[in-house]
């Protein structure tokens, strides 16, 4: 909240641990967004772990549907990039 009341036209979350599990099953990150939407009035951007995968378990995801749970958790955007080469 402190960055909507301070002026910021945008709050931008990197999920640096996506890679590592599944984001649809990072709990953190989409109760973190969830919460920030409910008191941060500015667009909430977020990257990180957007890509297919498939979970310990052997679930496929696509990216799209990595995107959907970001966005449905209360994101605006969703930032794209690509592992360093």
């Amino acid at each position: 909240r402190r960055y909507y009341e301070e002026g910021a036209d945008e709050v931008t979350f990197l999920n640096i641990t996506g890679f590592r599990e599944c984001p649809l099953t990072d709990l953190p990150m989409l109760k973190v967004l969830a919460e920030a939407s409910r008191t941060c009035f500015v667009p909430l951007c977020v990257g990180g772990g957007i890509k297919d995968l498939v979970d310990a378990q052997g679930t496929r995801s696509s990216a799209l549907q990595v995107a959907d749970a970001y966005f449905r958790a209360g994101a605006d955007k969703v930032s794209l990039g690509s592992d360093a080469a």
